[in-house]
């Protein structure tokens, strides 16, 4: 929690910033200095210091020039955020959500229908819900994901697949399957599918038929 400081029978105190009064000057996310309270600080540190040991006005606008550098700096940070979060409509994100009821981490998949900003905060709209941009993992697109998950799907099948000299005829039926997905697949997902694990299949199919011969 930020902390600001007011004055109190001729001294600086401390005191949060959910204490200050509801026309205190805030900035966008509500918990940091504004522009009013830093000038009225600076009028009340100005008014009660040692008299006998007094800043100079160099200290001052030194003060004053560091402010206003961090309020640029954090207005530059939320021009950014929103930019990044404009340029995501239409894409295909993931998103790693985390319930606040349950403490689990759920993976949210779609497209970004469009954005809004709420306190200071840049939110996404997926599926119909309003999620975090903090919560963003992934920019990509369906037909990578879908391949992703057919992929890996022929892989899983080809490893529990026994070696090409072990294969029997109890085999075949697995065989089979993974031959049906790897023929159903698009041109783009076979790309990624391993050179390795297509050799496998195309070995066990032959070790298959070789078997099926001596019958």
């Amino acid at each position: 929690m930020a902390y600001v400081q007011a004055v109190k029978d001729g001294q600086l105190v401390d005191t949060t910033a959910s204490a200050t009064s509801e026309s205190t000057s805030k900035t966008k996310n509500g918990n940091t200095l504004g522009q009013q309270d830093f000038l009225e600080l600076l009028v009340a540190e100005m008014q009660y210091q040692d008299p006998l040991e007094p800043q100079s006005n160099t200290d001052y606008i030194a003060q004053l020039a560091t402010f206003t550098q961090v309020q640029d700096i954090e207005e530059m940070q939320g021009t950014v955020e929103n930019m990044q979060g404009n340029n995501l409509i239409g894409k295909y994100v993931l998103l790693n959500v985390t319930s606040k009821a349950t403490g689990n981490t759920n993976v949210i998949a779609g497209y970004v229908d469009y954005v809004t900003y709420e306190n200071g905060k840049t939110y996404l709209s997926v599926n119909g819900g309003l999620y975090s941009l903090d919560d963003l993992d992934t920019v990509t697109t369906k037909e990578y994901q879908e391949a992703v998950v057919v992929v890996s799907k022929f892989s899983q099948m080809i490893s529990a697949l026994p070696e090409t000299e072990d294969l029997a005829l109890t085999d075949e039926e697995a065989v089979k399957e993974a031959r049906t997905l790897y023929d159903g697949m698009t041109t783009t997902q076979k790309g990624y599918v391993s050179s390795e694990d297509v050799k496998k299949l195309e070995a066990a199919e032959a070790r298959i038929k070789e078997i099926k011969s001596k019958e």
